[in-house]
């Protein structure tokens, strides 16, 4: 049986099409802990509830995205796996500046030990990276 170039060409893209796809998953998955990193060290920077038991703005999804930059969306979706990770707790509070009481965010024991570590290792990081001359300039 001969197959034509147009065959070959359907059966490669046939192959590529799962390939590119567990591609875009992983890039996906690495933009996900990447803004997992960045959800934990911004709820350590706004810190615990206050004991007045009104919330930051910030600590809502929506101060989470505007914080950070990003959308609502991609932080709902890390929020749910921090919280399912127990790294984050969510409860309904009054917020600052807001009529009813909205889901807030913030970090458990476990995720402030996380924000420790990540914080001691962006900080390892940022310092190996200075040259010499980088650091007496400044």
């Amino acid at each position: 049986m001969t197959y034509s170039s147009t065959d070959d060409d359907s059966e490669t893209e046939s192959n590529a099409a799962p390939k590119r796809r567990a591609e875009t998953l992983g890039a996906q998955r690495r933009d996900r802990v990447r803004l997992s990193i960045r959800v934990i060290s911004f709820l350590a920077r706004v810190g615990p509830l206050p004991s007045d038991d009104v919330a930051r703005p910030e600590s809502t999804q929506r101060g989470i995205a505007r914080g950070l930059g990003t959308t609502i969306g991609a932080v709902s979706k890390v929020l749910s796996l921090l919280v399912e990770a127990q790294i984050v707790r969510r409860e309904r509070r009054h917020v600052r500046g807001q009529v009813r009481r909205v889901r807030v965010y913030f970090l458990t024991v476990q995720g402030d030990r996380m924000a420790q570590e990540i914080v001691t290792k962006l900080g390892s990081a940022r310092s190996d990276d200075r040259s010499p001359d980088s650091v007496h300039s400044q």
